[in-house]
């Protein structure tokens, strides 16, 4: 049993901080979660030289099959612990009793709020670099190239050239909130959409599903989620953690084996969950004490084949 300040793991705040989702998110569906057992650890990568290099099958009447042999590159991963804890008085707790709130569930909500948004902006940062991508798997759009540019862009032609690019089949596109209200009104994607039947809303705009269905797409991703950039104490500066990009990806269930652009690699203690929620004692803080509540993960965010996946960068201006 947890003792003194220990972390007192409660399953009902551990439910309602998995199940609480802030609006807008996107990261966990663009990074899936792979769960790892052990908190740091190698994996293998099967390099595609090996795959795709045609040897010679012809086997004569009295010789051998030709052997073939493939190289394995191996990766680390490294998870670390990230969480964050809001304190509730007694006071608090004894005010809210009988009443339509309870104060251990708004503050496990209010944390879980900041712990997604500080890993969507992980994830986002991850994603959205150019960094991450070879060189032959990006592009930097500007001036009349841009989709902001009704007359003289190309989306169609960006997006195709990105699917060419990808290793595997793409099956997802990603754009930042910007990009998307762009995108969605081009003339020529409307144009496209129009094609394929009832896939537009009732404004005339593309929506998700259309242009998912013109891109031969499972899914389109729009990560339309705000943050405030300004120092604590300073005034609100509000940004988009996803920015004026778009990316083609290929993303998969996350296997030991399987092709992927990238996962959230998760430890998991073992008989515990992954997700942390519970409380911890204050009995000094204040004139009757109270809690801790805390919420956390042990995660790390890693991109496992990057030539999976195509980056656009600056896609509007």
């Amino acid at each position: 049993m947890p003792e003194g300040n220990e972390l007192q793991v409660n399953p009902t705040l551990t439910n309602v901080s998995i199940q609480y989702r802030p609006d807008g998110l996107i990261g966990d569906q663009v990074l899936p979660d792979f769960g790892v057992i052990k908190k740091q650890g190698d994996f293998k990568k099967y390099v595609k030289d090996d795959r795709f290099t045609i040897p010679d099958d012809v086997i004569g009447p009295k010789s051998e099959a030709n052997e073939v042999e493939w190289t394995v590159d191996e990766d680390t991963y490294s998870c670390k612990d990230y969480g964050l804890d809001d304190f509730v008085s007694n006071d608090e707790q004894a005010q809210a009793t009988g009443g339509p709130f309870n104060a251990l569930i708004d503050a496990t909500e209010f944390v879980t709020d900041l712990f997604m948004l500080a890993k969507e902006k992980r994830q986002a940062d991850l994603v959205f670099a150019p960094g991450t991508y070879p060189a032959g798997n990006k592009v930097l759009l500007a001036g009349t190239s841009q989709w902001s540019d009704f007359a003289n862009s190309d989306p169609l032609g960006d997006i195709e050239t990105a699917k060419l690019a990808v290793w595997g089949n793409p099956n997802t596109l990603v754009f930042g909130a910007e990009t998307w209200s762009m995108m969605r009104r081009h003339p020529d994607i409307i144009k496209s959409v129009i094609a394929l039947g009832p896939l537009l809303d009732h404004r005339g705009l593309a929506t998700l599903r259309g242009v998912a269905e013109l891109f031969e797409m499972e899914q389109a991703l729009v990560g339309r989620t705000r943050y405030n950039t300004a120092a604590k104490g300073q005034a609100a500066s509000f940004s988009r953690l996803w920015g004026k990009h778009a990316a083609v990806l290929n993303i998969r269930r996350p296997s030991l084996r399987g092709l992927f652009f990238g996962a959230n690699y998760l430890w998991t203690p073992p008989g515990q969950q992954a997700r942390v929620a519970g409380t911890i004692p204050q009995p000094s803080r204040g004139l009757r004490g109270g809690v801790k509540v805390r919420v956390g993960e042990t995660y790390v965010n890693k991109i496992v084949a990057a030539d999976t996946g195509y980056f656009i960068e600056d896609a509007i201006a």
